[in-house]
């Protein structure tokens, strides 16, 4: 189950990462058309999806670990919105498909190598 589970969060990671860029795609190509927040919001619900997957099985891996991950939650939430800032000011659109795919790397990198509950 370890090799199943590993492979299961990295293709959670992946899907993630797919429905961001799915979502760029189909709001760039129907601007304001409200026809398609259906579409919208199913890219919405699988990136929350792997959120929520990775704040239920990512703290029980290890005990005490919970405060530590809402800790590092909270401050890369400020890092990212200064990250944002920066990297549009720099780097302008590009940056909103650049952060993702580093953030998704990292995310990849550090998917744990014990079984998933």
């Amino acid at each position: 189950m370890g090799r199943l589970g590993r492979f299961s969060e990295r293709g959670w990671v992946l899907l993630s990462l797919g429905a961001y860029v799915g979502l760029g795609q189909f709001a760039k190509a129907f601007p304001y058309d409200l026809s398609m927040l259906p579409v919208l919001l199913v890219h919405l619900g699988v990136m929350g999806t792997y959120a929520g997957r990775f704040f239920r099985l990512r703290p029980a891996r290890e005990p005490g670990a919970t405060k530590w991950l809402f800790f590092l939650e909270n401050t890369g939430f400020v890092a990212g919105m200064l990250a944002t800032v920066l990297g549009l000011f720099w780097f302008g659109d590009r940056w909103l498909l650049a952060a993702p795919v580093a953030m998704t790397g990292v995310c990849w990198l550090t998917v744990p190598a014990g079984p998933t509950a």
